[in-house]
């Protein structure tokens, strides 16, 4: 099951708090990145980073893996794939997105093969046209798992 989210306006994009355990921490060090973290804007609609920038400063607060993330959602959970593209960010933001990611790039292997692993997320994404490597990011959104897809290449 998939739900595309729809583009929205800057003012909701900027509109609330990230206060989910978006990319929660993944050990004790990263316990001093969680105040900066739960100030983050997001998307009142998707919960959503509300920017690139948001994004990257959420992935150096550490990534939790996927099976902690959404341990015990029932497998008719509805997922919701976002395209970063939808999501505000400069070529800078993207930039330093991708560094990011690649600072990780081992870390993500276990990730998406977590991903993966839960059929239900992995049809979601599938079913959106994308593959679970494309994903960059997972959060537990207000309606269920929100993975967002990088579709630069697509464009």
């Amino acid at each position: 099951m998939f739900n595309t989210s729809a583009k929205v306006s800057i003012a909701a994009l900027l509109s609330l708090a990230l206060t989910t355990g978006a990319l929660a921490q993944d050990d004790a060090t990263d316990n001093a990145n969680a105040d900066a973290q739960s100030e983050e804007e997001v998307n009142d609609e998707t919960g959503t980073p509300g920017s690139v920038a948001d994004l990257t400063t959420t992935l150096q607060g550490g990534a939790a893996n996927p099976d902690e993330a959404f341990d015990g959602l029932p497998e008719d959970t509805d997922v919701t794939v976002v395209r970063l593209s939808e999501i505000d960010g400069s070529d800078e933001d993207l930039a330093d997105l991708d560094a990011e990611l690649s600072a990780r790039a081992e870390q993500f292997i276990e990730y998406h093969r977590q991903i993966a692993d839960r059929d239900y997320l992995a049809s979601g994404i599938a079913d959106a046209g994308y593959n679970v490597e494309d994903v960059v990011a997972w959060f537990n959104g207000p309606d269920g798992p929100l993975l967002i897809v990088d579709d630069r290449n697509r464009m």
